[in-house]
């Protein structure tokens, strides 16, 4: 008896507990006191108020309940408290409904951290702010292929044209665009002693490529008679001076419009007369002349060299090589999609690569280049581009083109292939003689000094071999009376 006891006791305080907390419309049957419940321990030992409760209005609970039918009749309350319950009505996040003491910094970056009733909220909060995912990048030595390098680099240039030297200038100045060209305006370092000293002491390299090279072909008689009404004697040099006409030296002058001096000038521009093998010029003779104007007054130039040589008829470029037209085989091109692997597939020989595409920034593609007379005996051809201009400034830059630069040798025996040219263009004697003189004249260029030694526009032809194929081992310092130790090249 005594245990019985003892367990009526426990169960009594246990449920004391219970009901302590308990709203006092809320009845709770005493397993040991029997089915009717004591009102006396709630509401102050009152009476509950009539009609409050099922129990009170006289209602009794169904035996059974028949969960589909009960579903049914309340679908619509069920869907609304879902609803409530899966909006959110604040815009606080899951772990900052958690109390102070329970928070850390890293549960809004993983949520691990949080409690596992609120993980899986968590996880949709997550989900979704999440980015959409990026493709999979190229490897490097995809991205580096010289097909996907040349069409990236016609590519980026349809705007604003780019030089040979764009690529390094690129990583060390600031660009900016002038004239249709993207052209370095000063460096990103915050000082400029680097190119004074080298101008002072040593040897600074420009690339002044933008200069635009125009070519005037025919008799050299009517080429002098014509272009006289640009220029005039009492302004100074004009394209017939005797120093220049030889083609041995650079000639300087300014431009005037037809019949304009002196109140309508143009500008400056530079001209270099081809050169003949006899030292006699005959009036007679075919003669090229390259003429360098600033791209900025290069439209004007034009349209006053056309006027006044009668050079109005477009010459149609030539036709492309039948290898570059050929269409491509289906799988023979086209870079890889982004993000998914693929098996790597041979090119076919056949199959055309990208060429360099050579762009000016001072016209459009569909212009044309060349221009020539009724007759044909004139032809004017716009070299813009085409053409590599660099300039060495400072006491060393005699140093740096003899070690950089060196004299290709005389083929022994004639091959055929990318350097026939060179083997026919040696067969006549007079080139070679020609070619063996220019070799020992450039080979004085190491002993001097500066560059003052050398007369002012002087012209020193020269034909050399690719120096890529003659770069030194170590990078070192130009020096005068040093002889490179690099090898001869031979073709």
């Amino acid at each position: 008896m005594e245990g019985r006891g003892s367990r009526a006791s426990w169960r009594a305080r246990k449920r004391a507990r219970i009901m302590q907390n308990q709203p006092p419309n809320i009845f709770r049957a005493d397993p040991c006191q029997g089915s009717e419940p004591d009102t006396s321990q709630h509401n102050n030992g009152l009476d509950p108020p009539p009609g409050t409760g099922p129990l009170m209005q006289g209602h009794d609970l169904p035996a059974t309940i028949v969960g589909l039918k009960f579903a049914e009749a309340r679908a619509a309350e069920v869907k609304a408290m879902l609803q409530a319950v899966s909006q959110k009505g604040s815009v606080h996040r899951v772990f900052q409904t958690l109390p102070h003491y329970m928070r850390r910094r890293a549960m809004s970056s993983n949520v691990k951290r949080l409690p596992r009733g609120l993980r899986a909220a968590a996880e949709k909060e997550v989900q979704g702010t999440q980015a959409k995912p990026v493709s999979k990048c190229r490897s490097r030595k995809a991205r580096r292929q010289h097909r996907n390098l040349l069409e990236e680099y016609n590519r980026r240039q349809r705007r604003h044209v780019w030089l040979e030297t764009h690529v390094w200038h690129a990583k060390r100045f600031h660009m900016k665009e002038r004239w249709g060209y993207r052209l370095a305006e000063r460096p990103s370092a915050k000082t400029f002693r680097i190119s004074f000293r080298a101008m002072d002491q040593h040897c600074l390299l420009q690339d002044i490529s933008y200069y635009s090279c125009i070519e005037v072909s025919g008799r050299q008689e009517d080429l002098l008679q014509r272009l006289c009404r640009l220029t005039s004697k009492e302004a100074g040099m004009t394209f017939a001076s005797k120093e220049c006409l030889g083609g041995r030296r650079q000639g300087s002058l300014v431009l005037y419009k037809v019949e304009g001096f002196p109140s309508k000038p143009l500008g400056p521009v530079t001209f270099i007369w081809r050169s003949m093998l006899t030292p006699v010029v005959e009036e007679s003779k075919h003669r090229q002349l390259w003429i360098w104007i600033h791209p900025a007054m290069k439209k004007e130039v034009l349209e006053e060299l056309q006027q006044v040589l009668g050079c109005l008829i477009p010459v149609p470029p030539k036709p492309l090589d039948e290898s570059l037209t050929k269409p491509v085989p289906e799988g023979g091109s086209g870079n890889p999609i982004v993000g998914h692997l693929r098996r790597k597939k041979k090119r076919s020989r056949s199959a055309a690569r990208p060429e360099k595409v050579l762009r000016d920034g001072t016209r459009h593609l569909s212009d044309p280049t060349s221009w020539r007379t009724e007759n044909g005996d004139i032809v004017l051809t716009d070299l813009t581009m085409e053409l590599v201009r660099l300039r060495l400034v400072g006491p060393l830059a005699n140093c740096v083109l003899t070690s950089t630069l060196h004299v290709a040798d005389l083929p022994q025996v004639s091959e055929e292939g990318p350097t026939s040219w060179w083997t026919k263009h040696n067969g006549y004697p007079p080139h070679r003689e020609l070619h063996e003189e220019q070799r020992r004249k450039f080979s004085l260029l190491a002993g001097l000094q500066a560059t003052s030694d050398i007369p002012s526009g002087t012209i020193l032809g020269l034909t050399v071999g690719d120096p890529r194929l003659d770069l030194p081992g170590k990078r070192s310092k130009s020096l005068p009376g040093e002889t490179s130790e690099a090898g001869k090249l031979s073709f």
